[in-house]
């Protein structure tokens, strides 16, 4: 049975700009992507566009896809044009497998580079209602197959993303530092907040049909998870499949956790890693001791004395009192019930809450950011489940969440007047 419990750890600090690369066709768009470039520049980002390189047709393809690994963000602003197709690759270069000798543009072959690395992808198309040269357009000079390839390109970007439309050099700027602004917030706030976090795991017992004494393997494990608890506020309880918990190991781990830790919240997952549900730790522990007689009997004798400030005695009288009751019900093993998701329900009621925010992952995702920040803030409780692609991702604290969000903001608005 496996326990997994964390700490939520903020922490300020000044954070390393994001390298961003812009990725575009040459002389359609370089007012825009001069301009895009200066923006970013002024907040201190890195930026890495063709301007890094020579001439269009000797713009090496494998650097590009090296430098696109390299970046934070990739940023992909697209015309009318499909772009400059190498004849030849290098055998040597390391590429996406979307990409085709002879047949991919230096451009798209950048975006493949992106998205094989999984960096955020941000991407810009000019708006059809937007005056164009006719020079700058693959359907009038019959490149790209007549601008058949570069409709394709953006026909699939509409479908794989939420894109964003321009028209002047100044809107695009506009668009996209709004973006990146986006990912900036969501990238500190993971490097802060949502960073991963230190686990402790807590091997209450093996997967067994019999309960054992919990003096077999268990308190050891216990005893030395307890002292290592500092100031985490929930832990993670996987139930697996079904057979991995007992209802009375439970109780006993809710029970400890209440008076010896300050973890407030247990977060239950199945055995894919999918949130089931969050609940109070005082209510796991007054939920099922309710239920059963042993447990109560358990309690009353607790009761009647103050709980030791020393761990290692507290611990070794719990143990001893555990056992005595489990006993005195005839065995621990007459007790126990295992705990699948329906008796989860039924022991823990509106106490279980099956609820969560989705925290975003890809570029779709991030692109809502701050949608998702203020569901977090109007949470009607402080700890706050997050899940992610439908996994569990962590619990996060509604309040050090709000404080971290308004420390980012302040640290960005006195850097940009400085």
């Amino acid at each position: 049975m496996v326990a997994i419990a964390f700490r939520d750890s903020g922490g300020a600090g000044r954070f390393a700009a994001m390298k961003v690369y812009i990725s575009s066709t040459q002389t359609d768009l370089e007012s825009h992507r001069a301009r895009v470039a200066q923006v970013l520049r002024q907040i201190d980002h890195v930026v890495l566009h063709m301007e890094d390189y020579t001439a269009e047709d000797s713009r090496p393809l494998d650097r590009c896809v090296e430098h696109v690994r390299t970046a934070d963000v990739y940023v992909g602003i697209f015309a009318w044009r499909y772009g400059h197709i190498p004849k030849a690759y290098d055998a040597s270069e390391t590429l996406p497998q979307e990409v085709a000798p002879g047949e991919t543009s230096i451009t798209e072959a950048e975006y493949h580079a992106a998205a094989s690395v999984g960096i955020p992808t941000l991407i810009f198309l000019l708006s059809d209602s937007e005056p164009w040269i006719p020079a700058s357009m693959d359907a009038h000079t019959g490149d790209g197959d007549s601008g058949r390839r570069i409709s394709a390109l953006r026909a699939t970007f509409s479908e794989k993303h939420m894109v964003g439309f321009f028209t002047t050099p100044e809107n695009l700027a506009n668009r996209v530092m709004g973006a990146i602004g986006r990912q900036d917030l969501s990238r500190k706030l993971e490097l802060r907040t949502l960073q991963p976090v230190d686990a402790h795991r807590w091997m209450m017992n093996p997967e067994s049909p019999a309960p054992h004494s919990l003096y077999d393997t268990t308190m050891m494990t216990i005893t030395e998870q307890i002292q290592r608890f500092d100031d985490e506020t929930y832990m993670i309880v996987d139930i697996g499949t079904g057979k991995t918990w007992w209802s009375t190991r439970l109780y006993f781990l809710a029970s400890l956790l209440v008076d010896l830790t300050d973890v407030r919240l247990l977060a239950f997952i199945d055995n894919e890693r999918r949130l089931f549900g969050v609940s109070n730790a005082v209510s796991v522990r007054n939920s099922l001791a309710r239920r059963f007689d042993a447990i109560q009997d358990f309690e009353t004798v607790l009761d009647t004395s103050a709980v030791d400030s020393d761990v290692e005695r507290e611990l070794e009288r719990r143990g001893n009192e555990w056992e005595s009751a489990m006993g005195r019900a005839g065995g621990e093993e007459s007790v126990k019930t295992w705990v699948r998701k329906q008796e989860l329900r039924r022991y823990l009621g509106d106490a279980l809450i099956q609820r969560s925010v989705e925290w975003p992952g890809g570029d779709e995702g991030r692109a809502a950011v701050l949608d998702v920040i203020d569901e977090v803030i109007k949470w009607p409780q402080d700890l706050v489940p997050l899940v992610r692609d439908g996994s569990f991702y962590k619990v996060v604290e509604r309040n050090a969440l709000t404080e971290e969000v308004a420390r980012i903001f302040v640290e960005d608005r006195v850097r940009n007047r400085t």
